[in-house]
């Protein structure tokens, strides 16, 4: 599940670079000032399936591994500090040094991408008892769809529609974003299997709250999402997490 567990918190995401899928393939939690990385074991088998092996250097794939620091190989994906680039990635994020924690802080701000490989970091979806949420991402696929003189009409507090795509033969969860009833892109597959219903049934509002680049120099779009499950979909998800931690 990439349901929120821990109160700081990402998912490993791995995306296919034949078909540009997304996998979600581990969990990276920071407790008590260690650091701790699982795979996911439902979400990781579908992964495999597609022809993920494993993130180096973690081979053991049921096994918790812990560490007083972040682990090297993910530190590694962080920008240097020393760097103008880290400089030049706080303004773009509208960030002041005081604003970056910690190392796991600016993991969560960056992604942790790189032009090298097709792993990133998301944050986990948290449902609220009732069954309201909030999510915020960026657009993915925005550049296959990219169309510059719409990208440059939208504004920041826009509203945006979301719509199940139904006949999509990758996933069968998946969401589109429109603009003025234009597609530019999709709801990350992370979060799409959890909201889909919530879209089908229009239990949800979404609008922009930033338009930029990665700091990798690409254009993006993000969204925020407001919405509530139906209590049904609450139940499952938690017999899903007791079964998964056997609690």
């Amino acid at each position: 599940m990439v349901v929120k567990e821990k109160e700081k918190e990402l998912i490993l995401v791995w995306k296919d670079p034949k078909t540009r899928l997304r996998y979600p393939v581990g969990r990276l939690w920071k407790e008590n000032e260690e650091y701790y990385f699982k795979y996911l074991d439902e979400e990781l088998k579908k992964a495999e399936k597609a022809g993920f092996f494993y993130y180096l250097p973690f081979t053991k794939k049921n096994q918790i591994y812990r560490s007083s620091k972040l682990f090297g190989s993910f530190a590694s994906r962080l920008p240097d500090k020393k760097d103008i680039t880290y400089k030049e990635l706080l303004k773009r994020y509208k960030l002041d040094e005081k604003d970056v924690k910690d190392e796991f802080d600016l993991l969560r701000i960056t992604g942790g991408i790189l032009a090298t490989d097709t792993f990133e970091f998301f944050e986990p979806i948290e449902f609220e008892e009732d069954g309201n949420f909030e999510i915020e991402f960026l657009v993915a696929g925005l550049r296959y769809y990219f169309d510059e003189n719409l990208y440059n009409k939208i504004k920041i507090g826009d509203t945006v529609e979301l719509r199940a795509e139904l006949e999509n033969e990758y996933d069968p969860h998946a969401v589109e974003v429109l603009y003025t009833g234009k597609k530019i892109g999709y709801v990350p597959v992370i979060y799409s299997s959890y909201i889909d219903t919530v879209v089908q049934k229009g239990n949800y509002k979404a609008e922009v709250i930033e338009k930029g680049h990665d700091w990798l120099g690409q254009k993006t779009l993000k969204i925020r999402m407001e919405g509530r499950a139906e209590q049904y979909i609450i139940k499952s998800l938690e017999r899903s997490r007791k079964l998964e931690t056997g609690t």
